[in-house]
């Protein structure tokens, strides 16, 4: 069994498929603001640059999910919104955000 029919097993296939949209939402926001990316500090080891990943944190308090930004993230405004909106579309949340 491979990993991701375990995490299904686990999870369910709904939230599965959620999280890897989720994923892949990210990976276009990142590639969309690559620019600044390249131009902030590494976050990590190993890391030649930031990434989206390494600014945000999402996690479970009971059933509920929620996606933040790390204190210290100096991510622009505008990747903050379009990482929450994408977020609430994924997982069908809506949130008013100003």
């Amino acid at each position: 069994m491979g990993d991701r029919e375990l995490r299904i097993l686990i999870f369910g296939k709904n939230f599965i498929n959620k999280e890897e949209r989720f994923e892949k939402l990210l990976t276009k926001i990142q590639t969309k603001y690559l620019k600044w990316f390249k131009k902030s500090a590494p976050r990590e080891v190993n890391q030649q640059h930031s990434t989206l990943r390494s600014h945000i944190s999402n996690f479970f308090r009971g059933s509920k999910r929620k996606l933040e930004f790390r204190p210290d993230s100096e991510l622009p405004a505008i990747i903050k919104k379009e990482c929450l909106v994408g977020y609430n579309k994924v997982w069908n949340k809506y949130i008013y955000i100003c």
